[in-house]
């Protein structure tokens, strides 16, 4: 399939496939959808850890649901953007992402300006509110086994 892109003026790196109302997008062109459970196939060796980036302005959970037979793997851990008037404008929420990786069994980890990780849990809301600009997106770390990397980071 394709889709139209959306680009912001002044933002070079801020571009989308759903724009934010009032933040003054421009249709850009056509690009092509794929799906993510293609290249898992193609590049996921079950002995090598997986680390996936994402940072697709509002469209993660179109892409966390092309990605299904990913996120079944164990060896698989994610940094992904969140930035939570994008995912809105692209009709889900943090809370439906962070419920969706943890249906999975990942946890999330708000890695802080400090480089420190802070543990997202369930009856918190996510850590990075009130401790960055409204309209900043914030990077979070996925894993299915937070005991490995406590021994390696600072986690808060």
């Amino acid at each position: 399939h394709t889709a139209q892109i959306w680009s912001y003026s002044g933002n070079d790196g801020m571009h989308t496939l759903h724009p934010v109302e009032g933040w003054g997008a421009k249709p850009s062109h056509e690009v092509r959808i794929e799906v993510l459970d293609d290249y898992t196939k193609l590049f996921c060796d079950q002995d090598l850890p997986i680390l996936v980036k994402l940072d697709v302005e509002g469209s993660e959970m179109d892409v966390l649901r092309g990605g299904v037979s990913l996120l079944k793997v164990e060896n698989v851990q994610m940094i992904i953007e969140v930035n939570e008037n994008m995912l809105l404008a692209g009709g889900s929420s943090a809370e439906e992402l962070f419920a969706f990786l943890r249906s999975y069994g990942f946890f999330g980890f708000w890695i802080s300006p400090d480089s420190v990780l802070i543990a997202q849990t369930a009856n918190l809301p996510l850590p990075h509110r009130g401790k960055l600009p409204t309209l900043e997106g914030a990077n979070y770390f996925f894993t299915k086994n937070p005991e490995s990397i406590s021994l390696k980071m600072s986690i808060r």
